[in-house]
C-alpha cells in the first residue's frame, strides 16, 4: 500500500466560481437535506433548505448534464484532489478550469463532449461531491 505522501493526486486549478448558494438561496445554517440521483448521464444534486425570508422549506436541483462520472466523500476528510482552493470558494459551486484528470482519462477524448470538473461542498451536511459533466444548471423547485 502505497502512504499518503507517495501517492499521486490529480491536480485540480485555476477555480472559476459558478454560484455562490448561501449568496443566492441557502439561510447561514445552510442545507438542511440533500439527495442525489443519476439517470441518463443526467447527475442531480436535489437541496432542500429554510428559506432566508419566510421559513418555509424550499428546494433547488443542480443538474449536471452529460455526467461521465461523480464522487462524494465527507467533508472535511482526507482530499482525493491537489486543490487550488480558498475560503471564498467553500460556500460556491465551482468549476477547475484545469484538471488532470480529464486530461490523463482518454476516455473523455473519446466521448467527444468538452467536460468539466466540478465541485461543491455541502458545510451543513459534511461532504463534498465533485462531478465531470459537460455544463450545470440552478433550477428552483416551485
Amino acid at each position: 500500500m502505497l502512504s499518503h505522501s507517495t501517492q499521486h493526486k490529480p491536480k485540480l486549478s485555476n477555480p472559476l466560481k459558478i454560484i455562490d448558494l448561501y449568496d443566492n438561496y441557502l439561510p447561514e445554517d445552510g442545507e438542511d437535506t440533500i439527495g442525489i440521483n443519476y439517470s441518463d448521464r443526467i447527475f442531480d444534486i436535489n437541496i432542500k433548505f429554510r428559506s432566508k425570508y419566510t421559513e418555509l422549506a424550499e428546494e433547488i436541483i443542480l443538474r449536471f448534464h452529460n455526467a461521465s462520472s461523480f464522487i462524494v466523500v465527507p467533508f472535511p476528510g482526507q482530499n482525493l484532489f491537489d486543490e487550488d482552493m480558498g475560503n471564498s470558494y467553500l460556500s460556491s459551486l465551482i468549476q477547475y478550469q484545469h484538471s488532470e484528470l480529464i486530461e490523463e482519462t482518454e476516455i473523455y477524448r473519446i466521448l467527444g463532449f468538452k467536460h468539466k470538473h466540478y465541485r461543491i461542498f455541502f458545510l451543513s451536511q459534511n461532504k463534498a461531491i465533485y462531478v465531470i459533466a459537460t455544463s450545470v444548471e440552478v433550477i428552483e423547485v416551485k
